[in-house]
């Protein structure tokens, strides 16, 4: 994953849907929309079921595979490495960043979800992350300039660092807007999948980007 001049869109899977009608919706969504990665959630390190979760694992990957999309795996690095998949995303074990980059190779993407703190995003950075997230949902009240209180730290980042900038947790289309001309992948999940209709929600979310990026004459890269 690298910084482009542009917002991307990369995917969450909650595993907890039905497979069948999941994989049915996300090969929908593939074919009308451009997406830059999928990341799988809800298998943990110790979690005793997690090998019977391999070939499901598979049928994410396959898919997203044949539309030369990445996919990623939340903490998970042993899962990451069996089923070949293309990194791992820390959320609990930051620590690791440079373990996970020995285990997974230097072509693997991982990613380091840093809550709002700049700190920990610079120390991620610097441990070799290829990006850093940031939760948005620790900062859903707004100041007086009716502005995100996480607006700040994005134009920071995207402005002096050169590490991409995710933003990510439930995202409000407000948010989306505001955030659009300084961050280049927005992470959507149960906002998308658990709604009556995840490819109307996913281009509504599309459409407030590029509203986000023509308020500031940025280009815009998404179908």
């Amino acid at each position: 994953m690298h910084k482009t001049e542009c917002s991307q869109i990369y995917l969450t899977i909650p595993l907890s849907l039905k497979t069948k009608d999941f994989v049915e919706q996300l090969k929908q969504i593939l074919d009308r929309f451009d997406i830059a990665c999928l990341r799988l959630n809800a298998i943990k390190k110790d979690d005793d079921k997690a090998e019977k979760l391999n070939h499901i694992i598979n049928q994410y990957r396959d898919l997203a595979h044949a539309n030369n999309i990445p996919v990623l795996v939340t903490d998970n690095i042993h899962i990451a490495k069996i089923n070949h998949l293309n990194g791992v995303h820390l959320e609990t074990e930051l620590n690791k960043i440079r373990w996970a980059r020995r285990q997974l190779g230097k072509d693997a993407n991982i990613g380091a979800l840093c809550g709002l703190s700049r700190h920990k995003g610079l120390i991620a950075a610097e441990s070799g992350a290829d990006y850093i997230s940031f939760n948005t949902s620790k900062a859903k009240s707004q100041n007086h300039n009716n502005e995100t209180p996480t607006l700040a730290l994005f134009q920071w980042w995207s402005e002096v660092i050169e590490i991409p900038v995710v933003a990510e947790a439930g995202l409000s289309l407000k948010e989306v807007e505001q955030l659009a001309p300084f961050t280049d992948f927005f992470v959507f999940g149960d906002e998308i999948w658990y709604s009556d209709n995840p490819i109307i929600e996913l281009a509504k979310r599309i459409d407030i980007i590029e509203k986000g990026h023509a308020l500031t004459g940025k280009s815009i890269c998404l179908a």
